[in-house]
């Protein structure tokens, strides 16, 4: 749960629906400020408060989990190490690869869950059985699916996940259009932080994109070249 609009909504349709429901919040790393402290928009005091406001009005158990040190190691440095080295990583591939559906697919499974649910919009499907003999897929197996709302849909980023963790996926907002959501979401009578939904998970701007990098590395970024989408 991040408090936003999506993850809340997700908690939200679980218990409509009679799931046993436990919200889970990252904390994660954070980029040193100079007056002490650090910044990280996603897990911030206010979206901490606003997912435990969430988790009271649903009447469930929340927890906020450590993951300052894996995310350092596994997102933010792949970042920036990627990008010093004139390369465009996508960090949101590798959390969701390391973090979200490693790290903390790991503390659920440990609390006794079946399954781990977030607020993306993408569907997972078990492939029915028997199936005919021309068919792609194996029998048994589970399908990662585009959301229902092509707008907003996400399973891109979730193409990192294998058969172990479709196995224990749940994405209950894949389903529904997104204003849908959005109406679970004021339904709690709890608008989310600055009326956005919670976006960004990393605390880099584009503008101090490079800053940021030579600083964390401690190397200046290579120059890149800049290609079409055809290679030109």
């Amino acid at each position: 749960m991040s408090g936003g609009v999506d993850s809340s909504a997700a908690a939200a349709l679980l218990v409509r629906q009679g799931y046993e429901v436990v919200g889970l919040m990252m904390r994660l790393w954070g980029e040193p400020q100079n007056g002490g402290g650090v910044h990280n928009r996603c897990c911030s005091p206010d979206a901490m408060a606003q997912a435990r406001r969430v988790a009271d009005l649903l009447d469930i158990p929340f927890y906020a989990i450590d993951a300052q040190a894996p995310f350092k190691s596994r997102v933010v440095d792949f970042f920036t190490q990627g990008y010093v080295a004139g390369v465009t990583p996508n960090p949101c591939l590798e959390c969701n690869r390391h973090i979200r559906w490693d790290f903390l697919l790991k503390r659920a499974l440990a609390l006794d869950a079946q399954h781990l649910a977030t607020g993306h919009y993408a569907r997972v499907r078990r492939s029915p059985a028997p199936l005919p003999p021309d068919a792609e897929m194996q029998a048994g197996k589970y399908e990662l699916l585009k959301g229902v709302d092509e707008k907003k849909d996400q399973s891109y980023v979730l193409s990192v996940m294998g058969q172990a963790q479709l196995a224990h996926a749940m994405f209950p907002v894949g389903n529904t259009p997104s204003r849908k959501s959005a109406n679970w979401r004021a339904s709690l009578t709890c608008p989310s932080p600055s009326g956005r939904r919670a976006r960004i998970c990393a605390s880099w701007r584009t503008t101090i994109i490079a800053g940021f990098c030579a600083t964390t590395t401690g190397a200046p970024s290579a120059p890149a070249r800049l290609s079409a989408r055809m290679g030109a």
